[in-house]
């Protein structure tokens, strides 16, 4: 997949569980694939199933009801479905932030918000009070030369580039 894109937060077993047991509910239990076709689907076809009206919250409702009294052996499946999902995670993350240091390390600037250079912020916050020459007004701290930093100046950057 496409590295710059931050990857899709991993599913429980729930969410696989929901995923399913909604389409039994909107589709009946026919299987989703018939004779190596897939079933259209309300969100492929953009038309309203004809069938089955239900509101979101019922959906919910039943299927939540239907997630107390899951089967063991038909909870352990959605578990490990889930645990898969969450491997794809951390295995997409890993990678991803991998691509994100480099990109950082080479220099490019990729417009995500992480790697764009913030704006320093210590050269333009207003010092009030006294300043290095001992006059007192209102300056920036890039004009007095200050010994410190504001509280919202971002830490010196940590390179992982120099390994």
């Amino acid at each position: 997949g496409n590295s710059t894109v931050k990857p899709k937060r991993p599913m429980t077993a729930y969410n696989f569980f929901f995923q399913v047991e909604r389409k039994r509910i909107l589709y009946g239990d026919v299987p989703l694939v018939v004779c190596g076709q897939k079933r259209k689907t309300t969100e492929d076809s953009g038309m309203e199933h004809k069938k089955t009206k239900v509101s979101f919250e019922d959906l919910g409702r039943k299927i939540g009801q239907r997630w107390k009294r899951i089967e063991p052996d038909s909870l352990a499946h959605y578990k490990t479905l889930a645990e898969a999902d969450s491997k794809r995670y951390r295995k997409e993350m890993k990678k991803y932030y991998e691509d994100e240091v480099t990109a950082i390390c080479m220099g490019y600037n990729r417009s995500d918000p992480v790697l764009s250079p913030s704006i320093d912020i210590a050269s333009t916050s207003v010092v009030k009070g006294p300043t290095i020459d001992g006059s007192v007004g209102n300056k920036t701290e890039a004009a007095t030369g200050g010994p410190f930093q504001t509280p919202f100046a971002p830490p010196p950057p940590v390179s992982s580039c120099e390994m």
